[in-house]
């Protein structure tokens, strides 16, 4: 087998899941009080809402997991443009080229 990565493999490590999953679990602590608890003070009742904390931590999860492999994707664009090889044109420059 071949040790070159290619698709979305070479971008995220199996660290970049777990700092997105810490990330998800830290926003999941911070947002508790005002997302899952609300107080009635009129009836004296208390309703937790349990499915917003699920939401905030899976959005959390998914924003984090394709920030870092975005931030991945820049990085290996300026290694290669430092490293001198040709970067690939998009669409619209090879339009505007001809």
């Amino acid at each position: 087998m071949s040790d070159i990565k290619t698709g979305i493999g070479r971008y995220i490590t199996k660290k970049d899941v777990k700092r997105s999953g810490l990330m998800a679990l830290w926003f999941m602590f911070l947002t508790f009080p005002i997302m899952v608890v609300k107080v009635n003070t009129v009836t004296d009742t208390v309703e937790w809402r349990w499915i917003n904390m699920f939401i905030v931590g899976g959005g959390t999860f998914v924003l984090s997991f394709v920030w870092r492999y975005f931030i991945k994707r820049k990085e290996e664009g300026i290694k290669k443009a430092d490293m001198g090889e040709d970067a690939q044109q998009t669409i619209v420059q090879r339009i505007m080229e001809n």
